[in-house]
């Protein structure tokens, strides 16, 4: 499925179901934009995105499945909007939240080379989430446990000034340094300047 130009609302695109995926290639816009209503993206095959995928308006923009984001911007705008990793896998491009906008992950999810910038990821209960690449300035990984491990794995990560990581009273979040490939350990690197 090719999208050149909007697509907006809420609803499924993609069931997630092997029996009836297609690949997303959106070079247009995918936009949640209902208040209190969810747009669900999980074609069930690897997808392309070189456009914007955005929640704004106040709904949730909800992400499953291997996303090429590459020359893409991910996008979380506006008070209530929130952008959702629900077992996704997302490579390179842009994402941010602003204006109240927030970016979490509820599943598994793999950020991989990706650029975040001034925002807060928060990573909920139960979630586990793998950073692969370098984040930019002013970002925050928020781990939100209640009880249930909460996990956030580093395979190759550089955290520049202004980054941070935040971990609530509970013993039950984790940080930990993922198993990577080729290279046996994995790099972690925390500037302060």
């Amino acid at each position: 499925m090719y999208g050149t130009r909007a697509i907006q609302g809420v609803g499924q695109l993609g069931i997630n179901n092997p029996s009836n995926a297609f690949a997303l290639q959106n070079s247009g816009t995918v936009n949640a934009n209902l208040a209190g209503l969810t747009l669900q993206v999980a074609p069930g095959a690897a997808s392309t995105n070189s456009g914007m995928m955005e929640a704004n308006n106040g709904g949730k923009l909800t992400l499953i499945g291997a996303f090429d984001n590459t020359g893409g911007q991910i996008l979380s705008t506006g008070p209530s909007s929130v952008v959702d990793f629900a077992g996704s896998s997302i490579t390179s491009g842009t994402l941010s939240a602003s204006f109240g906008g927030a970016i979490q992950n509820t599943g598994a999810a793999t950020l991989n080379g990706v650029t975040i910038s001034n925002s807060t990821v928060n990573l909920a209960d139960g979630s586990v989430t793998t950073l692969q690449g370098t984040t930019n300035n002013g970002v925050t990984f928020a781990l939100n446990s209640t009880g249930t491990n909460t996990d956030l794995k580093i395979n190759s990560l550089a955290l520049h000034p202004g980054a941070s990581l935040t971990l609530p009273n509970n013993f039950n979040n984790r940080i930990y340094l993922a198993p990577c490939r080729p290279t046996p350990a994995a790099l972690f690197t925390w500037s302060l300047h």
